[in-house]
């Protein structure tokens, strides 16, 4: 017998347990505890990318406290949970803070008190600090390096856009055609951050640039979008190009 085989009925400790398959993601989706979020999200009109991290953060709970209904979860067993994900699972900071916070887990104190109607609940627990880095300031000669690294004209318009603007990077991704105001010479960002609107200005030689993009690519919708698909473009895969750029840019 192999000994690496594992007898079906003993439930492994959760940090072994492997990534859940889409087919199992599906059936989390019909999960109540899933379904009650969802709704309570959409009543509050929360964005989709806080419904996708509340949303993994319980899925992640539940499958670690196994048949035990959520809602009997104690303070107690909750605090030896986050204890779980910072000691022995070790996550970044980033997304231990989806977990946990000086009032409790976003996602959990969200079920907790938009849900299930309970009290605010405090957890004494060491919280883990963001790392204090200071952020890469590039030379205007280093910038000029990475443009020149990136040879394709769709990627090189989307950095000049950014560096030329100081938008954020999923704001320039989900860009549409619609939001550029050639006439004015503005771009109208809208929902950004705080689900606000606002707008930027877009200068004589970066609007020359866009076009230049704009009559090679002919996008449709989205400004700068996945050429497959016609969605946005990714941001991971955003990221990537420049990662590349920057290295063969030797900066």
């Amino acid at each position: 017998m192999n000994k690496r085989t594992v007898n079906s009925n003993h439930r492994l400790p959760f940090r072994y347990a492997p990534p859940i398959p889409n087919a199992a993601r599906h059936e989390y989706d019909r999960h109540p505890v899933i379904v009650a979020l969802t709704e309570a999200l959409k009543v509050g009109n929360y964005s989709f990318k806080t419904f996708k991290n509340y949303k993994q953060a319980l899925i992640t709970l539940i499958r670690y406290v196994g048949n035990k209904p959520l809602d009997e979860v104690t303070k107690q067993q909750y605090q030896k949970y986050l204890l779980f994900l910072i000691e022995k699972k070790r996550l970044q900071a980033a997304t231990i803070n989806v977990h946990i916070n000086r009032n409790g887990g976003p996602a959990w104190k969200f079920y907790q008190e938009k849900v299930l109607l309970r009290n605010r609940e405090i957890y004494d627990v060491p919280y883990p600090r963001q790392p204090q880095n200071l952020p890469t300031v590039y030379s205007v000669d280093e910038v000029k390096a990475i443009f020149k690294a990136t040879t394709s004209l769709k990627y090189r318009t989307l950095f000049r856009m950014v560096y030329a603007t100081g938008m954020r990077l999923s704001e320039v991704a989900h860009l549409r055609r619609t939001d550029i105001d050639q006439a004015r010479r503005l771009i109208i960002i809208k929902a950004g951050k705080g689900k606000k609107d606002r707008v930027v200005m877009l200068s004589a030689k970066l609007l020359n640039e866009l076009n230049e993009y704009l009559l090679r690519y002919k996008p449709g919708a989205f400004l700068f979008e996945d050429i497959t698909s016609g969605e946005p473009l990714a941001v991971r895969t955003i990221q990537r190009v420049y990662s590349e750029a920057t290295r063969f840019g030797s900066i």
